[in-house]
């Protein structure tokens, strides 16, 4: 491990410490403490590893560090998936999370409630891949069918590129534009790992659609406007926002609103029906 990588965990296992109680772990709480968080002998402990090496850790040594102990490190200061993987990287670690951990243990409580507040209205939160994450009651309704799914059939581009390839009509190619851009942009900071090599190289095979997008390079502007078809209410318009999350690397939430007060009866349409099948 580099030093500046060394440094950098050293940093970040030093505030993850400090952010935690004794009590956020099961531990009482005795007597006056000089940190404001967890002791390094409590840590070691509570992680299964040696004190003077966890010591060695934080103050940036350049020692080796297996991934059974950044997992149980992850554990213990309660990473979200995201930060799990930033552990990963910062360790030089090259192996990543099991490709199946399941997306939704990348969303915290706080996010989880701001989705669930939003009711009826469709939104949702996706990985910078547009692997869906988490999605509100209305976006089920609206998309029905894409959240029990795994794998690229949970991912937005796909399902968008499947779409276009067989003419469905929910199909809107600006907006398919403008998705492969946004995920060559982030593409742009993973070349060469090998989870991110596969998913292009499956997202490009799996739709000529996808494929010429991504071949051509050409950027592409989210619309804003989106029309998607609601059996049997018809076509309803609805505008969008995306909004990055600071918690999350990469991560983005998009909310759909129709766009006028036609749209919005023909929405509420939809979700006294049960919602529409996008599966």
């Amino acid at each position: 491990m580099s030093g500046e990588r060394s440094s950098e965990l050293g940093a970040f296992l030093r505030a993850r410490r400090d952010a935690l109680t004794p009590e956020d772990v099961g531990l009482p709480r005795t007597g006056p403490r000089r940190v404001p968080g967890l002791r390094r002998e409590e840590v070691a402990a509570l992680a299964g590893v040696g004190l003077t090496w966890y010591t060695w850790l934080e103050q940036g040594r350049p020692i080796s560090v297996s991934t059974q102990v950044l997992d149980a490190l992850a554990r213990l200061f309660r990473l979200t998936g995201e930060e799990h993987d930033y552990l990963y990287r910062v360790a030089g670690v090259p192996a990543a999370r099991p490709p199946d951990a399941p997306p939704a243990a990348a969303i915290d409580p706080v996010t989880r409630r701001v989705l669930d507040r939003f009711g009826t209205t469709p939104a949702a939160v996706f990985s910078e891949r547009h692997d869906l994450i988490a999605a509100s009651a209305g976006f089920r309704l609206l998309f029905r069918g894409i959240d029990g799914n795994t794998g690229l059939d949970r991912n937005a581009l796909y399902k968008m590129g499947r779409a276009a390839d067989t003419r469905h009509p929910v199909a809107d190619p600006d907006y398919l534009a403008a998705m492969v851009t946004q995920v060559r942009h982030a593409y742009g900071r993973h070349v060469g790992e090998p989870e991110w090599e596969r998913f292009i190289a499956e997202i490009t095979g799996s739709s000529p659609v996808i494929a010429a997008a991504w071949e051509s390079q050409e950027g592409g502007h989210a619309p804003s406007e989106h029309r998607f078809r609601c059996p049997p209410v018809g076509w309803i318009r609805f505008s969008s926002a995306r909004y990055l999350l600071d918690r999350f690397d990469g991560a983005f939430l998009t909310v759909y609103l129709p766009l006028d007060d036609d749209a919005q009866e023909q929405f509420d349409e939809v979700v006294r029906r049960g919602g529409v099948s996008f599966t």
